[in-house]
């Protein structure tokens, strides 16, 4: 199995139950402990899930979590736009 094809089993996983510990996704996928913690990491840096101490979950990014982060970036353009609309 290639580290893809393992990451996209590991993603639909945590899809289907929301939350996986990493013990949990060694068991289901037969592999070592480490290789599912390298995996989450790559998964998280991807933005595909949420890697949490023993575990991961869904991105905490789904809904409205992209609008937060984006609320605070260029705060002083978006101030001087909306005295300038005034």
């Amino acid at each position: 199995m290639t580290p893809s094809d393992r990451q996209a089993k590991i993603a639909n996983i945590i899809r289907q139950h929301h939350s996986v510990k990493v013990n949990e996704l060694a068991k289901i996928l037969n592999i070592s402990r480490e290789t599912i913690r390298r995996d989450l990491t790559e998964l998280d840096r991807e933005g595909k899930v949420h890697k949490v101490h023993g575990g991961a979950s869904l991105p905490i990014t789904i809904g409205e979590g992209a609008f937060r982060d984006r609320m605070g970036d260029n705060v002083k353009a978006k101030v001087q736009f909306a005295a300038w609309i005034k």
